[in-house]
């Protein structure tokens, strides 16, 4: 009984700082998970690790290929470029400390510093910098929100809010201290979900070298870490990438092409032709993909690796494929 007014005590206690003492100047419950988890994942070596350069196997939405990360744990920029193996998935992101980028597959690249781009950096940036286990990093609180059971194993759960970014729950397990669980609510109705195993220790460090995401759609991502320099050199590669995309050619000399459109309830339509066949009618949108109609991909004999749940006008099921080549006109090629 004694135990159990304790508990209850320590998980009503305030909200605090993270990595600090609370307003009442005692240790709540937050403090001691997150000191325990800190020392499970290496300490003070753990404290000296700064930057990290890992190398990864990403399996997602039917597609395998590898990828590269780099993170500032000090200051929480932090960069990825996935390899065109992963189709629709190839590209980059990152973030410089202050803005917000991405590079689609294409190699196009743009600032992402919306409202809801930057609460994105924000709690990345927090959990890039392990800022709920190191005071000083990215600015945030920490606070026990109580037990909750997922697969078996009962959990503490520990809410981190970074300043500017969106609520972070932490799922530390009970018997290794390590941190199981992280749930990103980034609405009422939406939240991703990331898993983490196969902790393996690296220069003092204890690392998961195996990481299964599930975003707000229900989209898979699994990642498998395949090597880690800690403390290397990353400095380089948090700037938005300034390289031009390369994704059409304009065989005329003029360096410009024309190609009638039609303009359907205020749409823009073209016709097109795909790997040589066609044409094809096709909605034109610059902030979209590639896009064939299940019959249409019928016809060209097209089969997908696997499946995207999407949103944007609508909701729905995409099913995941690269092609050649899409034609506009008979000088312009993609």
């Amino acid at each position: 009984m004694i135990a159990a007014l304790v508990a209850a005590v320590l998980i009503s206690a305030p909200v605090a700082p993270t990595g600090g003492m609370s307003g009442h100047g005692i240790v709540t419950v937050s403090m001691a998970v997150l000191a325990r988890a800190r020392a499970a994942a290496g300490g003070d070596a753990l404290a000296r690790l700064k930057t990290i350069h890992l190398h990864e196997r990403i399996t997602a939405l039917g597609v395998t290929g590898d990828a590269d990360e780099w993170d500032d744990l000090v200051t929480g920029r932090f960069a990825q470029v996935q390899s065109k193996a992963l189709g629709p998935l190839a590209g980059a992101q990152g973030f410089d400390g202050k803005n917000a980028w991405e590079q689609d597959a294409t190699g196009l690249a743009h600032y992402t510093n919306s409202t809801n781009g930057l609460e994105n950096a924000a709690t990345q940036a927090y959990t890039t910098s392990l800022s709920y286990l190191f005071a000083g990093r990215r600015p945030g609180t920490t606070a026990a929100i109580g037990q909750q059971v997922v697969k078996g194993t009962k959990y503490l759960v520990i809410r981190a809010t970074p300043k500017g970014g969106f609520p972070i729950d932490l799922y530390f397990n009970p018997q290794t201290n390590l941190l199981d669980r992280e749930v990103i609510t980034v609405s009422r109705s939406q939240s991703g979900v990331t898993e983490f195993s196969d902790y393996r220790s690296v220069g003092g460090c204890v690392l998961p070298f195996h990481i299964h995401l599930q975003d707000a759609r229900g989209n898979e991502f699994v990642t498998t870490i395949v090597s880690a320099a800690l403390n290397a050199d990353v400095a380089a590669h948090f700037a938005m990438p300034s390289t031009p995309p390369h994704d059409f050619s304009i065989s005329s000399n003029a360096g410009r092409t024309t190609f009638p459109i039609e303009l359907i309830n205020n749409h823009i339509y073209l016709q097109a032709m795909v790997d040589g066949k066609g044409p094809f009618k096709f909605v034109f949108d610059t902030g979209g993909q590639g896009i064939l109609n299940p019959d249409i991909a019928a016809k060209l004999g097209v089969t997908g690796a696997g499946n995207l749940h999407a949103g944007g006008a609508g909701a729905g099921t995409v099913r995941v494929v690269s092609r050649g080549s899409l034609r506009c006109s008979s000088e312009a090629r993609r």
